[in-house]
């Protein structure tokens, strides 16, 4: 009896959290989010670096719900899927452009904005530039941006001015995008 009591004791105390836990990291290349109501297929043979779920309530500061990067090629590229609660359109540009996370000093606009369409939702692309795009390490960051409910969903692509072919991943990525 002693020996079953320490050992629910011990479970006890070692076996339940009420911390949050991130969800596996899984080689599938299909990503869903059920706050988000939204599936999408991510950019084949990518790596999924990092994946979360948003917490219930309101959203402080813009998360982060995958990351991932391509681990071939001449150049670095990486695809992230993010939410921000609803603010105007031109504040989440600002927060995207002063975002520093990359690296880079700062994000300039590249192209007027253009508007879209993702598994019957309009949304708009925003592309953005490090650099001029002539020196090593300039990038591109097209960030694809969609109102849903109470939240704006991020997609957002970085990769090297020339690499046609990560940007054309990320297209299809975004294109593959189905709303529940």
């Amino acid at each position: 009896m002693f020996r079953i009591l320490t050992l629910a004791i011990l479970f006890g105390l070692t076996g339940c959290s009420d911390r949050p836990k991130a969800p596996a990291l899984t080689p599938s290349p299909i990503l869903t989010n059920s706050r988000g109501a939204f599936r999408l297929t991510a950019p084949s043979d990518w790596r999924l670096l990092s994946r979360g779920e948003l917490p219930p309530g309101k959203l402080e500061e813009t998360r982060t719900i995958a990351n991932y990067a391509r681990t071939d090629g001449d150049t670095p590229a990486g695809f992230q899927v993010s939410a921000a609660d609803l603010a105007p359109f031109d504040a989440v540009r600002e927060i995207l452009i002063n975002d520093r996370t990359e690296g880079k000093a700062s994000w300039s606009t590249h192209a007027a904005n253009e508007s879209l369409e993702a598994g019957g939702v309009k949304g708009t692309r925003l592309r953005l530039h490090s650099g001029t795009g002539r020196e090593k390490g300039a990038q591109i960051r097209d960030i694809y941006v969609f109102e849903r409910g109470d939240l704006v969903w991020m997609f957002s692509g970085i990769y090297a001015p020339n690499d046609s072919q990560a940007r054309d991943a990320v297209r299809r990525a975004v294109d593959s995008i189905e709303w529940k």
